[in-house]
């Protein structure tokens, strides 16, 4: 199933360069010249300030019940779209808390490529373990999915291009958009931060924690070396690409390596860090995630018999999870 996947999103790869970028990606030269200033924290991106973000009813998601209300909210604020080569694409967020803001814990929720209605019947299990032990959840939808599928793709194709340069700028952009949802959430009174993060997510995550102080850190099956996914063979036709266009690899590993937290810092306290990942992982092997949690001195470290793809699927894991909130002091 991981590899299946990875066959998937090296075609949605090639689609997004042919759909919105003529079939070409950018010259070789034009992301050295970009990796000179590039930093994916050196800009918020072009969301609006957090005077501009609308509150409105949530209409999917739901965990309210007459007996156990929750208070829910969709977010919504405009980003743009590096992908679909700078077109409007609205960021949106899930809120739910319960009582007040003012003084709430939040927990900034990040998921990863291929995040659908499915995995909420799971994801969902997470958002309760917070809510019963009074953290509100902001849950960050990712470029290309749930609303911000359009029309004439499927999901997951507005997240990645073939293009390296135009990857960074969508890294960029996303961290930017959860650093915005952070601010709206000081604005209304919010306390402090956590943070949740699932492959893909994860890595975002890490980025924003090198300036944003995280309380806590759950990491589940998390992308550590774009490297490492993007040498895996299904992502030989995204590496023929980029070789016909005058790249070598030396030059695309330095462009991933400038997003990838096994080489970039973080503000977070390696003892508030959870790591979860999945023994039959292949996407992150194993000894990647070991090597990065020793490298960090993180010592809370869960292993599941699962593959990167079916480790929702595992029940003990959200146990663990809330037991992980519990020690929290």
């Amino acid at each position: 199933m991981d590899n299946s996947g990875l066959k998937d999103a090296a075609r949605n790869m090639i689609k997004a360069v042919d759909m919105y970028h003529g079939g070409t990606v950018s010259e070789p030269q034009e992301l050295v010249l970009f990796l000179k200033d590039y930093d994916p924290l050196g800009k918020a991106g072009n969301q609006a300030p957090e005077a501009e973000v609308v509150s409105a009813p949530l209409d999917r998601w739901h965990l309210s019940t007459a007996r156990n209300p929750v208070q829910e909210e969709k977010l919504t604020f405009p980003s743009y779209s590096p992908i679909r080569g700078g077109v409007r694409d609205d960021a949106v967020f899930y809120l739910y808390y319960q009582g007040s803001l003012v003084g709430k814990r939040v927990i900034l929720w990040v998921p990863g490529y291929g995040v659908s209605d499915f995995a909420f019947r799971f994801i969902r299990k997470f958002f309760q373990a917070a809510l019963d032990r009074d953290y509100a959840v902001l849950f960050a939808t990712i470029p290309g999915h749930l609303e911000r599928v359009k029309p004439d793709e499927k999901a997951g194709e507005g997240l990645l291009s073939a293009d390296p340069k135009v990857n960074l700028e969508t890294v960029a952009e996303a961290v930017g958009e959860l650093k915005t949802g952070m601010d709206y959430l000081r604005s209304r009174g919010a306390a402090s931060f956590g943070g949740w993060g699932g492959s893909m997510g994860a890595a975002f995550l890490l980025l924003l924690s090198k300036e944003e102080q995280f309380t806590h850190l759950t990491l589940m099956i998390p992308v550590l070396d774009w490297t490492t996914i993007m040498s895996k063979a299904e992502m030989k036709p995204v590496a023929a690409r980029l070789a016909a266009a005058g790249y070598d690899s030396a030059l695309v590993k330095q462009a991933y390596d400038t997003v990838s937290p096994a080489f970039t810092a973080s503000s977070a306290a390696p003892d508030r860090i959870l790591l979860l990942y999945a023994r039959q992982d292949q996407l992150t092997p194993e000894s990647v995630t070991i090597d990065y949690a020793k490298a960090r001195s993180i010592s809370r470290v869960l292993s599941y018999d699962e593959s990167h793809s079916t480790i929702l699927l595992n029940s003990h894991m959200f146990k663990d999870y809330g037991d992980f909130l519990d020690s929290l002091p």
